[in-house]
């Protein structure tokens, strides 16, 4: 498919499409990977079908591959990943920050009905690596209906897959912070 045809895509479609290529994926801290290319995604994590991945890789490859025409700069893919310099200023936004400055997303205090990115914190702590937290992209169809699309560990699920919750049991599980963008639907 062309590039020009692939944007046509509704947002759903490319997403899903994307995630697809996760299935049977393992979970890992160390040396994630994406299962393909795409503009701004190094090429030193590109493994092709049955590698390992995390929560932030999983959603910055998604992301940018999604949305190849975005504003994306060579800051975004360690901005989407969280490294631990993005955290000096204490916020640990910076996912929100990415899709912000390449103009598919704007901030929002909660997800709106469509297709959002939060990044969630667990504990936040004045050293980076005191931190722990969770990229996930969300499918909000109101408040009590939000889909999630993660990489965990957690649950005995290891690696990608979706789960169902509500906004306030999304809060409530990462009660140190949640940052949330609205991404564009194109």
């Amino acid at each position: 498919m062309s590039r020009s045809g692939w944007c046509m895509l509704p947002i759903g479609v490319r997403i899903h499409a994307c995630a697809a290529f996760y299935l049977g994926w393992r979970y890992t801290y160390q040396s994630p990977r994406v299962p393909y290319a795409a503009e701004r995604i190094p090429g030193s994590v590109v493994n092709g079908i049955g590698g390992v991945t995390n929560c932030s890789t999983l959603t910055a490859g998604v992301l940018l591959a999604v949305y190849p025409d975005g504003g994306w700069d060579g800051q975004s893919y360690g901005d989407l990943q969280v490294f631990a310099d993005r955290l000096a200023d204490g916020v640990g936004d910076s996912p929100i920050r990415a899709v912000e400055r390449a103009g598919v997303g704007a901030r929002v205090a909660a997800p709106l009905p469509g297709w959002a990115l939060c990044q969630g914190w667990r504990v936040a702590g004045p050293d980076p690596g005191d931190w722990r937290g969770h990229a996930v992209i969300l499918h909000s169809r109101g408040p009590a209906g939000l889909r999630v699309l993660e990489a965990s560990s957690r649950s005995g699920k290891i690696g990608p897959r979706w789960r169902q919750t509500s906004w306030a049991g999304l809060v409530e599980e990462y009660a140190a912070g949640v940052h949330v963008a609205q991404l564009a639907e194109d």
